[in-house]
């Protein structure tokens, strides 16, 4: 076999694996540092401004970290292989302000927690609109409009895992957030083909 194709295949595969774990690490830094400044100060800006633009601006609070965390994660790892790899931190972070928001409104509905079939709906436009704004963004990396289902279902199994043991402990956390970099990393590699 041709060493320098070999060479190539695992250069490429640990790029994927550096894809993966960059994805995760954002999903983690989102559930572990978005989500508690959401959670204590979402009541006070309640009272403050009232329920509705409070979850505005909530949703404005946690998509702007969750494209910030993982845009700026993916990024790192893109930017020595990908000519529109800033693009594509933009895209994140704009893709991620507008899931947000969308993903908080249509959460809504969720009755306290037990409304399983809103979270789903809430979880998969949050994935399809953050997917949404990386595509527009950086065609060039995310080549076709399945990048947003990939999104979707990752970010639907990142909250599912550790929701689904009833605690959002961190073993489930940890364990959601590899799923979704497992699952955008190998969605990117298909892609690619």
């Amino acid at each position: 076999m041709n060493t320098s194709l070999t060479q190539n295949k695992t250069a490429s595969l640990a790029w994927y694996a550096a894809f993966a774990i960059a994805s995760a690490i954002g999903i983690l830094v989102t559930m572990a540092g978005v989500l508690p400044l959401m959670w204590t100060y979402g009541e006070g800006i309640g009272r403050a401004i009232g329920q509705f633009p409070s979850q505005i601006v909530s949703g404005i609070i946690f998509g702007l970290g969750l494209g910030a965390a993982v845009g700026i994660a993916q990024w790192l790892v893109l930017r020595g292989r990908e000519a529109e790899a800033t693009r594509w931190l933009i895209g994140s972070i704009v893709g991620g302000v507008v899931a947000g928001v969308v993903g908080i409104l249509i959460s809504i509905f969720n009755d306290q927690g037990e409304n399983v079939p809103v979270m789903i709906l809430a979880f998969v436009t949050l994935g399809g609109l953050f997917g949404l704004g990386q595509f527009l963004a950086a065609r060039s990396i995310a080549r076709s409009p399945l990048w947003m289902v990939a999104n979707a279902v990752g970010l639907l199994a990142a909250w599912f895992i550790p929701s689904s043991t009833q605690t959002m402990q961190p073993p489930g956390v940890i364990a959601g957030a590899l799923v979704y970099g497992v699952l955008i990393a190998a969605a990117l590699w298909w892609l690619k083909k």
